[in-house]
């Protein structure tokens, strides 16, 4: 492993905010162990699978929807980017807040 990987590797776990890196695409590209302690899936349960899976089905399409406005700049940034409270789904089923 080159010498920044390892640097940015120790940075991304060493963190206390759990953080999850997405593609353009809405799939998760990684997380850290935050992350995982949070929603009690491994990283490699959750990489490579679509962010959605991590929240309530009643929100799913309205964040795609969301997402895709935020990749296209339609406006959507502004709104993804204010404090909102967030409602996620962990491995165990009740949503958390």
């Amino acid at each position: 492993m080159p010498l920044l990987d390892q640097q940015f590797r120790e940075l991304f776990e060493s963190t206390s905010d759990a953080i999850v890196v997405v593609g353009e695409d809405q799939w998760i590209v990684v997380v850290n162990e935050q992350v995982e302690a949070i929603f009690g899936y491994s990283g490699a349960e959750m990489t490579s699978r679509p962010l959605v899976m991590l929240l309530p089905s009643r929100f799913r399409t309205r964040h795609r929807v969301h997402c895709q406005g935020f990749v296209e700049g339609d406006g959507a940034r502004q709104l993804m980017s204010a404090r909102r409270e967030l409602v996620a789904m962990p491995k165990w089923g009740r949503v958390s807040r």
